[in-house]
């Protein structure tokens, strides 16, 4: 990313000559889709700007003393070489005009949110108040003026990180203002923490603006409804943050709103996901859920606890999480199935509560005789502990993983033989 500033351009006047008017040259390189900052700082106890050019949008201004501040934008579009402002009375002046490439904000929604609180203590701080910004990658600028008739500079902020471009620092004579620029694009989001340049000499006369853009692209969202059914198998104490399980995703916002449709909360149970990927029952969120092509994860052993099946990360989380399928995570869960698990056995009392699950049931038939009894088949390893369910008076159900339905209900009468 390259949120780059152009040369800015300057007007500083020791006063305005009637009718109060006067010129912004643009900054030179500025095309179409870049972003335009006109600053403007004057003073006069009265004298107010009146007639601001086409285009122009106000972000935010300090008029409650002599010196005062106000800050404009636009998108650039076939702009003019010059565009002329105006006051309502004779004042010095000073106005920056600022530029800085497209290609890392949404020009058709440029700005997220606005800093513009007054900070008047006779301090060496120069603060913009902290700023809730909604997005990571999000490019901001700020700027901070000061009214002195001797030069002043500034210390570039260190808030929300290191990573402030100072831009412009300057001050002049006949308009007695410093102004300081900078910018970044912050890869955070949320709360900034107030921005406080630092000037070399205290001064009450100043004030501070910043801005965030809305990054180009926005938050990623996606928009998938999850059967949470089919990811929550089982239940246990240990629970995790989603927010903090899907953020794991390297480069990605997830609105947990939007993808958790099927949840009333925003914690799941932890060992729900990983109850057999080994005894610590602790994984590596990076391995589930930033999988390449030479990884992949027991799916059985996320679901059931039981270790049949794989299949490849970037196929699961590729369908899932990059928004890239319009199938749901049940239909992706029963595909990864291989053939011998489409149907399970279950083990169920004479009041149907279920006993157990023979997952290492296979050679499974079901036969549906004609004026006899339909009968059930199947081969268990002679060492599978389940086998003590097996019991006469007990029910086998054959279940369809696919639809999650009952095929027929079978009353155990005798066992075959049992072999290893």
């Amino acid at each position: 990313m390259a949120f780059t500033p152009r040369t800015e351009t300057y007007v500083d006047l020791a006063s305005l000559s009637d009718p109060f008017d006067f010129t912004v040259t643009k900054p030179t390189g500025t095309v179409n889709g870049d972003i335009l900052f006109c600053w403007i700082a004057s003073y006069h106890p009265s004298a107010i700007i009146d007639s601001v050019p086409s285009g122009w949008s106000l972000l935010g201004e300090y008029l409650a003393n002599v010196d005062k501040y106000a800050l404009y934008y636009k998108i650039a579009a076939s702009e003019p070489a010059s565009w002329d402002w105006s006051f309502t009375g004779s004042t010095k002046v000073r106005a920056v005009c600022s530029c800085y490439t497209g290609g890392d904000f949404n020009p058709s929604d440029p700005i997220d949110v606005v800093s513009n609180t007054a900070y008047r203590t006779d301090d060496t701080d120069c603060i913009a108040a902290s700023m809730t910004v909604s997005a990571v990658n999000s490019p901001l600028v700020f700027w901070a003026g000061v009214y002195h008739t001797s030069e002043k500079t500034f210390t570039k902020p260190s808030v929300p990180s290191e990573d402030w471009v100072e831009d412009d620092d300057t001050w002049d004579a006949d308009s007695d203002f410093t102004t300081e620029i900078c910018s970044m694009i912050w890869s955070g989001s949320g709360a900034t923490g107030d921005m406080d340049a630092i000037l070399s000499a205290s001064d009450i006369q100043k004030h501070a603006f910043a801005v965030a853009l809305n990054p180009s692209g926005g938050a990623a969202t996606y928009t998938k409804t999850v059967s949470m059914d089919a990811l929550l198998r089982a239940t246990d104490t240990e629970a995790i943050s989603l927010d903090t399980l899907l953020k794991t995703i390297e480069s990605k916002t997830i609105d947990l709103d939007t993808f958790l449709k099927a949840l009333d909360t925003e914690t799941i149970s932890l060992d729900a996901i990983i109850k057999a990927l080994g005894v610590s029952k602790t994984v590596a969120l990076d391995a589930i859920l930033r999988g390449t092509s030479e990884q992949t994860v027991d799916l059985d052993a996320i679901l059931k606890g039981e270790a049949t099946a794989t299949v490849l990360l970037d196929i699961l989380l590729g369908e899932i999480f990059l928004g890239t399928a319009s199938v749901s995570l049940d239909t992706i869960l029963f595909k990864a199935l291989p053939p011998n698990r489409i149907y399970t056995i279950e083990i169920r009392d004479g009041d149907g509560d279920l006993l157990a699950i023979l997952e290492n049931a296979h050679g499974i038939s079901y036969a549906q005789m004609i004026n006899s009894p339909h009968s059930l088949t199947l081969d268990l390893p002679a060492n599978d502990s389940k086998i003590s369910n097996i019991l006469l008076a007990n029910e086998c159900w054959l279940r369809d993983n696919q639809t999650d339905t009952i095929i027929r209900k079978f009353k155990l009468r005798h066992k075959m033989g049992m072999r290893i």
